[in-house]
């Protein structure tokens, strides 16, 4: 009996720790996976390539399902693919929302 409550912690404490790691990679490497829109990404490569719009620097992202942006401008949405969950809040966390100075 102890040894059986033994391996039932063992297990219990395996796999807090990996839903904590996977939490803790989550919010700092997680982004948007997306947009609601699928024409945005080839409408902001089209911008880039008639030099209307700066391109958006590469960065790890790890792409939540669900996390999508729904702006209708390509550019925001490029922005918003290649930023981590973590700082989500410097937008959406102000009231009202994305107010923030230097945040349009």
């Amino acid at each position: 009996m102890k040894r059986w409550l033994k391996r039932i912690g063992i297990g219990i404490a395996a796999l807090t720790a990996v839903v904590v790691v996977g939490g803790v990679l989550l919010y700092n490497f997680g982004g948007m996976s997306g947009s609601v829109y699928p024409d945005m990404k080839p409408r902001f490569e089209a911008m880039v390539a008639a030099g209307q719009a700066q391109p958006v620097q590469a960065r790890f992202v790890i792409p939540i399902p669900g996390c999508q942006c729904h702006s209708t401008d390509p550019v925001l949405t490029a922005q918003h693919s290649r930023r981590h969950m973590n700082e989500c809040g410097k937008c959406h966390s102000t009231s009202p929302a994305h107010m923030e100075p230097g945040v349009q």
